[in-house]
């Protein structure tokens, strides 16, 4: 879905509010009043499109200088799900010249929602480029055309005008977007090969905000597929000291880089002292399980799933390494007895994250929402074992 539709939806009451606004100034300025343009948009107010448009069509036959009937019937062609004819219309009234600047800009406006629709994001640009030059301070122009960098993927032209947005509006809170932009940025270069040029992206978003997730996990999956293991487990290993609440994002990574290395011992020590800087959360703790059951030390893997089962009775992740461990050393009454009790528990065993503004779920990290389009709305919902 365009993260685009939202907003666009929500700028047709403006328009029609404009209109409004501005058929009252035509005729405070003693330009006869037209009941038919009037009964027009309260028809596109009540969305009866087909008998708006029939209207402002006998309003432009006998008003040809009407420029917002022509706006307006333009609107309802791109409402009708025609964009490309919308934007011939409003196209033909930039040709008309010395328009007073309120109409160019919704024009431009309309123009810019009309390429936008027609997935012409080329043009969509160019409109809004236009449209924000005429009106600096405009907040929805402006967020209008940043949307249209990150639909077309050009991130460094997303970075550096949201960099003067933010000196402009004097407000630095905004550094956690502009890190993920360089981040989209670094992987567009990875994409096309650019390794090295990625990384330096990589780093920019690290400096930006030194919790940008994504930028770590990247930074080291670049260095993997140059060969640079023992780099890719410097940058991991950094991640998971200066960010411990999302260790286990890379921990499965960490420990087939460290297999590679001959080094899998060196995950135990990591997990520990995840464990112990994350108490209140399991992760780490279930890797370490894992880890337990990985090399046969059973009963350490049962004691420590125990363990965070009594801390977090409510994960069923730590319940099924129990259940797993009882069975494995014989004990058959005890797996029978947890499997029980976990029935209790199930509500969906898997790993998700949702986003907070469209409530879209998937498995894998959420920091840019395929869906909306929203930045940082992750929320975690169940954790699960990264071992």
């Amino acid at each position: 879905m365009n993260p685009l539709l939202p907003a666009a939806a929500g700028t047709g009451v403006l328009l029609i509010s404009a209109l409004f606004t501005i058929s009252r100034s035509r005729r405070k300025h003693s330009c006869a009043g037209n009941q038919a343009y009037i009964d027009a948009l309260h028809l596109l107010v009540d969305n009866h499109l087909d008998d708006a448009a029939a209207l402002l069509k006998q309003v432009i036959k006998s008003d040809t200088a009407n420029i917002m009937a022509y706006v307006a019937l333009g609107t309802i062609f791109r409402r009708q799900g025609h964009p490309v004819k919308a934007a011939k219309v409003h196209r033909g009234l930039l040709l008309r010249g010395d328009l007073p600047d309120v109409y160019l800009q919704r024009i431009l406006h309309q123009l810019v929602l009309d390429y936008q629709a027609a997935n012409m994001l080329d043009k969509a640009v160019e409109m809004a480029e236009r449209l924000t030059e005429r009106s600096k301070k405009n907040p929805e122009f402006s967020q209008l055309l940043l949307s249209l960098y990150e639909s077309k993927g050009e991130w460094d032209k997303a970075v550096m005008y949201k960099q003067s947005l933010n000196r402009w509006q004097k407000k630095d809170r905004d550094r956690p977007r502009l890190a993920l932009y360089k981040v989209k940025s670094g992987l567009s270069r990875v994409a096309r090969g650019a390794e090295r040029e990625g990384r330096i992206r990589f780093r920019e978003a690290i400096r930006l905000d030194k919790g940008c997730i994504p930028a770590y996990i990247n930074w080291g999956d670049s260095y993997v597929r140059e060969g640079r293991i023992k780099d890719a487990v410097k940058v991991w290993r950094e991640f998971t000291e200066k960010q411990p609440r999302w260790a286990h994002l890379v921990f499965f990574r960490m420990n087939q880089a460290l297999e590679k290395l001959g080094r899998t011992d060196d995950m135990e020590a990591i997990y520990k002292k995840v464990t112990d800087k994350t108490s209140g959360r399991p992760e780490a703790a279930l890797a370490l399980v894992a880890f337990h059951e990985k090399h046969g030390r059973m009963d350490a893997a049962a004691r420590l799933s125990q363990e965070i089962v009594d801390r977090h009775p409510a994960s069923i992740q730590a319940r099924a390494r129990l259940i797993k461990t009882f069975s494995i050393l014989g004990q058959t009454d005890e797996a029978l007895k947890e499997a029980l009790e976990t029935l209790k528990h199930v509500t969906g065993a898997a790993e998700t994250f949702t986003c907070s503004h469209c409530g879209y779920q998937q498995e894998s990290w959420l920091w840019h929402c395929p869906k909306c389009g929203h930045w940082h709305t992750t929320n975690k919902n169940e954790a699960t074992d990264h071992a």
